[in-house]
C-alpha cells in the first residue's frame, strides 16, 4: 500500500510538472495537487506507524 502511494504520488509530482510547463497559470492546480500528495504521505506514514 505505501508503495502503491508513492508511485501515485510520483506520477502526480510529474504530471503536475508536465501541466505547469505547458501553462504558465496553471498554478492553482499544481498547490493542490501538491497539498494533497503531502496529505496522502502523512496519511500512509501516520498508518505505517500505526501497525
Amino acid at each position: 500500500m505505501f508503495k502503491l502511494l508513492l508511485f501515485i504520488g510520483i506520477l502526480v509530482l510529474i504530471f503536475g510538472y508536465r501541466k505547469k510547463q505547458k501553462k504558465k497559470g496553471g498554478i492553482n492546480i499544481n498547490t493542490i495537487l501538491l497539498a494533497a500528495l503531502v496529505v496522502l504521505f502523512l496519511i500512509s506514514i501516520l498508518t505505517r506507524f500505526q501497525n
